[in-house]
């Protein structure tokens, strides 16, 4: 309103200026269809300032007519806003209380007017997580998926609901979708090597992390033991290619005292006949191993040699580590099938189960006694051993650090809790065992 009053003066002014000059000025003659009409110069002046000031006052009052429309609609959507932003502030207040209804009723009052918007499908989304309804959640997270900001977390959440579900097919296809879009995102790249683990897809389990690494996303260190175990698996797939040599090879670098890994990578070295590097390699990882599987290798290696040679051998990996159950066990075994070694045997089995009530000691100790009885301390000890039975109840074994679930024998992932490389040998020390020298 002011400038159209400041326009009007100056208008004013102007015309009073020229209207004073009408008869000053030299006359003019204008043409107006037939007719002559004789007019001065300023008088035609006048009339075109004129002319245009009130084509300028028009057209400036249609524009602030359009405009205030314009600016009362966005007052209107302003207070809506406005409104909307109280009812989230509410419902942001009794959801993090876990007021379910009291969220949901200020919920459904947001979706009235603002159904699309990404903040009220998230503000629904932790609504119903509050009572895990996965159908509503699912709904929440596929109307995000239309919103680019949003569309990353979507499908993480959706690939989170799928693998609870027990759809490891569908999660996987969000994940690599939600990777796709964001290749550079830590959690995505983390939570797809998880969901490779559980599926055992070892060859996309490898390439990730091998991307992971190069796209410096992960660093050197990380992830270890899945890269070793994927290049283990892999081996598995053709045991003689050259696709399996190389990935073992792999595989004993990382993860140089995984069990399962030291018994394939010195199968390898056997189906090589590298017997020298096999005998160094086994010798090496002996004080910290104590696989029966590698002492059959290490035998197999010396095939063609003398039985004593072999009972040289395996005295020697017990210098290594005097607590091996498996190699006094593979000792006694070779004297009781050639009847050789018996003192030397005794010694050991009478030394071993002294600190020990494994019950695998304790069968083979009885299998010998037995059968080489020499004298009568023999036959004592032999008696003694059978009224000792009942302290050798407690098997020596293998269990699982994640979950303690007990197994029979390693394994490279837990059957129960599907944790990587957990099986640890368990040596268990004897409870009530009583000392079967003192007789």
């Amino acid at each position: 309103m002011i400038r159209i009053v400041v326009i009007l003066i100056a208008a004013i002014l102007i015309l009073n200026l020229i209207g004073s000059n009408f008869e000053q000025t030299n006359l003019v003659t204008i043409l107006v269809g037939s007719y002559e009409v004789e007019t001065s110069q300023s008088f035609l002046a006048f009339l075109a300032i004129t002319g245009a000031i009130i084509s300028f006052l028009a057209i400036y009052t249609l524009l602030s007519f359009f405009f205030i429309s314009r600016y009362r609609n966005l007052i209107n959507r302003n207070k809506n806003y406005n409104s909307a932003l109280d009812d989230m502030v509410d419902c942001i207040t009794l959801t993090s209380l876990g007021d379910y209804r009291g969220s949901q009723k200020f919920l459904k009052k947001l979706s009235k007017g603002l159904d699309s918007h990404p903040v009220v499908n998230l503000l629904n989304l932790q609504s119903h997580a509050l009572k895990n309804n996965k159908s509503e959640m699912t709904k929440n997270f596929e109307k995000l998926l239309s919103h680019q900001k949003t569309k990353h977390f979507a499908l993480q959440g959706l690939a989170i609901i799928a693998k609870n579900n027990g759809d490891y097919s569908k999660a996987e296809q969000y994940l690599e979708e939600s990777y796709q879009e964001i290749p550079e995102a830590k959690n995505t790249v983390i939570a797809l090597i998880e969901l490779y683990k559980q599926t055992s897809n070892w060859q996309k389990l490898l390439d990730i992390l091998n991307t992971s690494r190069k796209n410096k996303i992960t660093h050197k260190g990380d992830h270890e033991v899945e890269k070793a175990i994927a290049h283990y698996q892999l081996s598995l797939t053709e045991p003689n290619s050259k696709i399996a040599e190389k990935h073992i090879i792999a595989a004993q670098k990382l993860l140089p005292n995984n069990p399962a890994i030291q018994i394939s990578y010195a199968k390898y070295l056997l189906s090589k006949k590298k017997k020298a590097t096999l005998t160094k390699y086994i010798k090496a990882i002996w004080p910290s191993c104590q696989l029966a599987e590698l002492i059959d290798i290490y035998l197999e290696n010396m095939q063609g040699k003398k039985l004593q040679q072999k009972f040289k051998a395996l005295e020697k990996l017990m210098e290594i580590n005097p607590r091996g159950e498996a190699v006094i066990l593979r000792y006694a075994d070779l004297a009781y099938q050639h009847s050789k070694n018996y003192v030397k045997t005794k010694e050991l089995l009478k030394k071993y189960l002294n600190t020990t009530n494994s019950e695998n000691i304790y069968d083979m100790a009885v299998k010998f006694f037995s059968e080489f009885q020499e004298n009568i301390t023999d036959e004592e000890f032999y008696d003694d051993l059978l009224k000792q039975s009942k302290n050798y109840h407690n098997k020596t074994g293998y269990f699982c650090t994640s979950c303690k679930t007990a197994f029979d024998e390693w394994q490279a992932t837990c059957s129960n809790c599907q944790s990587f490389d957990s099986i640890k040998y368990d040596f268990i020390k004897p409870i009530a065992l009583i000392s079967l020298n003192q007789n």
